[in-house]
């Protein structure tokens, strides 16, 4: 005996429930159930539909009261008329179309139409297995996206960050590329000078404190300054050049307590003018002309 696909089993089931099936089809479903045990809930969910179909049609509303007496005078009235009418002849045996088509009307259209609704039963709880395998796949689609979406967010915050350390290290990289640049030139000028004017301590100054400025044959200047404390709040040193023609400022700097400071002088500011330098303590920005008093002091030799 062929065994039955599960598609097959799925088919012949409200047949099954609904005890219209020919004896080959009972047994083959009937073996079937026997190795399947999983579609015994099945036979019992269709049992309970069809148990409840007699359940499902509307209720009528209820008679109105002159209903059920004017329903009794015309059946007596029917059954007055009919004994007085002669007695009607024998039918004659029906046909073997018509006995078909009692026998269907009788047995078989409710029996499909009962199936039928079985069927729709099973429609349905179908479409709701499917209904209910679409919203966890929907629900499984939305975490997933949404798992997505966080990633996303966290590698566009890492990005930002990569970015945002890149232009520090970008900025420092340029700090260090100009401050090695003046390194490289003051170690240029420091080789080349072939003077040298030291700036000792005034009334004043601490007795630490100094400067020294390196003069080159093509007169640029590099000065390098210890000793001296921090200026007060809004106030920095200034170097000075001293020749015929008076004070000439030659620029500012600030200190770094501990630290010595080199800084070199504006190329445009010739120091072959200056006989002597002086250092002062002159307002943020400096000042045309120097302010007593002065803290360095040196000659340049003749």
């Amino acid at each position: 005996m062929a065994e039955l696909s599960p598609e097959e089993l799925e088919d012949l089931l409200p047949g099954y429930v609904l005890e219209i099936l020919d004896p080959d089809e009972l047994a083959l479903v009937e073996a079937a159930l026997a190795g399947r045990p999983e579609y015994r809930a099945r036979v019992l969910e269709l049992q309970q539909a069809v148990t409840w179909l007699p359940y499902a049609a509307p209720e009528a509303p209820p008679l109105a009261p002159e209903v059920k007496p004017r329903t009794l005078a015309r059946i007596r009235s029917e059954r007055q008329r009919s004994l007085r009418r002669p007695a009607a002849p024998a039918p004659s045996a029906p046909t073997r179309s018509e006995r078909l088509r009692r026998a269907f009307a009788v047995g078989w259209a409710p029996a499909l139409a009962a199936a039928c609704l079985v069927l729709a039963l099973g429609l349905g709880v179908r479409l709701a297995r499917v209904q209910r395998d679409l919203t966890a796949a929907q629900t499984a689609l939305i975490a997933q996206q949404s798992q997505q979406a966080a990633e996303v967010a966290r590698l566009t915050s890492a990005l930002a960050q990569r970015d945002s350390d890149l232009a520090r290290l970008t900025t420092q990289l340029a700090q260090a590329q100009a401050e090695a640049g003046q390194i490289q030139q003051q170690i240029s000028l420091l080789t080349r000078a072939n003077a040298l004017v030291t700036l000792a301590p005034q009334p004043g100054a601490p007795a630490s404190a100094s400067a020294r400025v390196y003069i080159t044959d093509d007169q640029r200047a590099l000065v390098v300054a210890q000793g001296l404390p921090t200026p007060r709040p809004g106030r920095v040193y200034e170097l000075w050049g001293i020749g015929t023609a008076g004070p000439i400022p030659m620029g500012t700097y600030s200190v770094t307590p501990g630290n010595p400071t080199t800084w070199v002088v504006d190329p445009a500011i010739s120091a072959r003018d200056f006989s002597a330098f002086g250092v002062t303590e002159e307002p943020d920005g400096g000042s045309p002309t120097p302010t007593p008093p002065i803290l360095l002091l040196g000659q340049r030799a003749s």
